[in-house]
């Protein structure tokens, strides 16, 4: 079967020993003579369940050559995509994207999708002798990718994926929320504003981020002031005492105000 997404192409074909495989590709233009007429590929095995994401016709890379391959999307002004793993046919004269993509850790399923909705992507292929700029078309673009990966089942692996990431960071948002109360409870009991106490509450969730570990099961907190004489100035400290019967002290969490120096114990035991 073939069909023509304007200047996309794509087909279905296979052979006994291999089984089943699409591919799309485009020809596009570049600046590097005789690599004028690159092709970037999309193919999937069936058999093996595989893509391969590739560009041809665009150089030959030698071994040890430092290549790198960026992307941009002309709706994305600015955003320039960089492949973070690459590999090559036994020929040299192809590049595969193999890994994913800078910034934010991009999958391939998701530069698919920018494929799919911009009109016109840029490629640059450079190493050390080198670089080749190219642009490729993206008109029915959408058509011939989805008519070639397992678009629907790589979907939901994407809406698997966010979903998890979404409920990590909603049961962080929950440890965080129950500790914050526990830690406004406990500092309620001494004379400390509002702000000094959102202040506190900051500071030692910093602190508690800081030193790489997970706490949440606090069973109670004291406070007391620090004078340092070098710097004339009162500081607040905490211990937070866990109910592993883990205890933990943060010293200097900020200047206090000399209104609420009397209020505030000078030492704890």
């Amino acid at each position: 079967m073939i069909g023509f997404g304007q200047s996309w192409r794509y087909s279905s074909q296979g052979n006994d020993f291999d089984g089943n495989y699409k591919i799309c590709s485009v020809v596009g233009t570049g600046n590097d003579y005789p690599y004028n007429s690159p092709k970037l590929v999309i193919c999937y095995t069936e058999k093996s369940n595989e893509i391969d994401f590739y560009i041809s016709d665009a150089g030959y890379y030698t071994a040890n050559s430092n290549t790198q391959v960026m992307l941009s999307f002309n709706n994305e002004k600015g955003i320039i995509y960089k492949s973070l793993s690459l590999g090559y046919s036994s020929d040299r004269e192809s590049v595969f994207l193999d890994g994913n993509f800078s910034p934010n850790n991009s999958r391939p399923f998701q530069i698919f999708q920018k494929l799919m909705e911009a009109s016109y992507v840029n490629i640059r292929i450079k190493n050390d002798y080198g670089q080749n700029d190219m642009r490729f078309s993206l008109s029915g673009s959408a058509k011939a990718i989805k008519y070639v990966i397992p678009y629907d089942a790589m979907l939901a692996t994407e809406l698997e994926i966010k979903e998890n990431k979404l409920a990590s960071i909603r049961a962080k948002e929950a440890i965080l929320h129950y500790r914050d109360s526990i830690l406004n409870n406990y500092l309620n009991n001494y004379s400390l504003s509002e702000q000094m106490i959102n202040n506190a509450i900051k500071e030692i969730n910093k602190k508690i981020k800081n030193s790489g570990y997970v706490i949440h099961d606090i069973d109670s907190l004291i406070v007391w002031k620090t004078y340092l004489s070098e710097a004339k100035q009162y500081y607040l400290s905490a211990r937070i005492f866990y109910k592993s019967l883990y205890e933990q002290e943060f010293h200097n969490l900020f200047i206090l105000d000399d209104n609420y120096v009397d209020s505030i114990p000078f030492a704890v035991d």
